[in-house]
């Protein structure tokens, strides 16, 4: 798809971060916007922003873990003109180690990470078919090609959404269905604030300026990737860089995530293991 001029796009999670850059970034490039998050105030100011760009604005909010909620979104799209372009953006982040998760600690973030993506595609697929055309982009992680200790369960939600990426870019492709996967690296966003930490004596902050990239420039690098029909959209230069060493010399890889994790549990974790008596 290459021309967005008065096509629909649905983005979750757009209200902050690279979701509401990328809606920000279509609506300037002609398309009318339905946007959803669980922060009212941000998809407030979102909307307000794609008005001032002179595009349609509707919103609601949404919890991505909840099929009921993702139902009446797709409901209120559908009455809006139906989805060209499905953007599953929302996300969220769990710094621990794999020993101290508990299931509802998976339960947590797959159900948002995965589960949300899933619910939509579900909701929204069938007419997207029948539209004929369109594409999905599913916003996941460098974490989803490069596993990295400390960030197990996120990878876990990342890595499947490669995955489903991949295999529904094969089977949509003759409904004239791109699907693109978008594989950041590091990129300036709120994710940093709202992300749980467990077991580990860790503090994630936003990274300095110097690091990654602003969500306004990834946002750039998703449309153009669109517009290519790219598999996969990656968009800081370190992770494109690791992509390709993780790919020559997966060897040196794990051998720099071994000596990671022996150093975190050394260092980082919370010594909370009970002895026997």
């Amino acid at each position: 798809m290459k021309d967005f001029r008065d096509k629909n796009m649905l983005v979750t999670g757009a209200a902050s971060g690279i979701g509401r850059a990328t809606a920000l970034a279509f609506a300037a490039e002609g398309a009318n916007l339905i946007i959803a998050d669980v922060n009212e105030e941000g998809l407030k100011s979102a909307a307000e922003e794609i008005e001032r760009l002179g595009r349609r604005a509707v919103w609601m909010r949404t919890d991505v873990s909840k099929p009921e909620e993702i139902a009446a979104l797709a409901q209120l799209a559908i009455k809006e003109g139906g989805v060209d372009v499905l953007m599953n953006n929302a996300g969220v982040g769990l710094g621990s180690l794999i020993r101290d998760m508990e299931p509802a600690d998976w339960q947590w973030i797959i159900s948002i990470n995965l589960w949300g993506a899933i619910y939509t595609i579900h909701q929204l697929l069938p007419q997207m078919i029948e539209r004929g055309g369109g594409h999905i982009i599913n916003v996941a992680s460098g974490a989803g090609i490069v596993a990295v200790p400390v960030l197990g369960a996120y990878s876990t939600t990342k890595f499947a959404l490669v995955g489903l990426s991949s295999v529904m870019r094969a089977e949509l492709a003759h409904h004239n269905i791109g699907v693109s996967v978008v594989c950041p690296g590091v990129i300036r966003t709120p994710i940093f604030q709202t992300s749980k930490v467990k077991g580990l004596k860790l503090v994630l902050n936003e990274p300095p300026g110097w690091v990654g990239v602003t969500p306004e420039k990834a946002a750039k690098a998703i449309i153009k990737g669109v517009k290519r029909n790219r598999a996969r959209i990656l968009i800081t230069p370190f992770m494109k860089i690791l992509a390709v060493v993780n790919t020559i010399l997966p060897g040196l890889v794990r051998a720099g995530n071994s000596r990671m994790a022996k150093r975190v549990e050394r260092e980082l974790r919370i010594k909370t293991d009970s002895k026997p008596q």
